[in-house]
């Protein structure tokens, strides 16, 4: 899924509300993952095809892998 639209802020809220998802009750979670959604369909192109906590998750993943710093790259073994 296409993050690029997400700012650092928006993922910061969707990684806090995936934190604590276990320990809010129904009604709050219902609330803000409601909320959370909204925002996030009118900015992601293709985010209508997912359930709402299964878009959270997919954004969540998807901005993790599109920042996370690149793992360097070993040296090639030398010539036989």
């Amino acid at each position: 899924m296409d993050t690029t639209a997400l700012t650092e802020s928006e993922y910061s809220l969707i990684r806090s509300f995936l934190e604590r998802w276990g320990s809010l009750v129904a009604a709050a979670r219902e609330r803000l993952v409601t909320d959370l959604t909204a925002t996030i369909r009118r900015k992601v192109p293709g985010a209508w095809a997912a359930g709402d906590e299964a878009l959270l998750e997919a954004m969540s993943a998807s901005y993790r892998a599109r920042y996370r710093p690149s793992e360097p790259v070993p040296p090639a073994p030398p010539p036989a």
